[in-house]
Parts: C-alpha cells; sequence; structure tokens
C-alpha cells in the first residue's frame, strides 16, 4: 500500500493521459508542474486519506483486501 498509488498517481494521470514524450526530462517537468501546482489543501486531504486507509488496514490486521 504505497500512498502514491492512492492519492498522487490517479489525479497526476489525468492531465497527463494521452500525452507523448520525447524524453524522461519531459516527463520529469510535467510531473513537477503538476505537484507544483496543487495547493496545499490538496495535499492535507489526501494525507488524511493515506491516514484512514492504513488505519483500516492496521484494524483489519492487514487483511484490507476484500475476498469472495
Amino acid at each position: 500500500m504505497a500512498p502514491n498509488d492512492f492519492v498522487l498517481f490517479p489525479r497526476m494521470k489525468k492531465p497527463l493521459r494521452g500525452r507523448h514524450f520525447q524524453n524522461d526530462d519531459e516527463v520529469i517537468f510535467e510531473v513537477e508542474r503538476f505537484l507544483n501546482s496543487q495547493n496545499a489543501d490538496f495535499y492535507n486531504q489526501h494525507l488524511h486519506q493515506v491516514i484512514h486507509r492504513w488505519e483500516k488496514c492496521v484494524a483489519l490486521m492487514g487483511e484490507y483486501v476484500e475476498k469472495d
């Protein structure tokens, strides 16, 4: 359960979707631009989501994956 999988990556993928980059530097620039454009509320809100997921995982003793 990496926090970035739940918080940053899904939101970061939307503005990058469908774009083609010539090299790694272009990708790095766009990712940094996205991260720098977010306000403090963005990070505060999503940090609380990470905490909630962590608490759920701990409370369920690692059995956080729903099973049939």
